[in-house]
């Protein structure tokens, strides 16, 4: 949780304080700089809003690194209430709104 706790100091995203509820899972960056918090019910996999990422080069791989791991289980990524500066990483990612 300290990472988080760290990511969420540097971050200027409100969003970000919501990972420390403690009631989501994390997915972070190759960077460790960012991360998206999550949750899954059933085989649904449910981030909330865009990943918290100090590099934006962070971002477009978080979403591709979470489309990807929900695949591996066989579960369907949505990402709830996201930016809309950045709905073209998403459609490239293959999501629809």
């Amino acid at each position: 949780m300290l990472e988080v706790e760290a990511i969420v100091r540097a971050s200027k995203q409100i969003t970000s304080e919501l990972a420390l509820i403690g009631d989501k899972r994390f997915l972070f960056s190759q960077s460790g700089d960012g991360f998206v918090m999550y949750g899954v019910r059933g085989s649904t996999w449910v981030a909330m809003g865009d990943p918290i990422a100090i590099r934006s080069a962070d971002l477009v791989d978080l979403v591709w690194r979470f489309k990807e791991n929900a695949d591996e289980h066989r579960g369907a990524p949505v990402f709830y209430q996201v930016a809309a500066d950045h709905l073209p990483v998403y459609l490239d990612a293959g999501f629809s709104l």
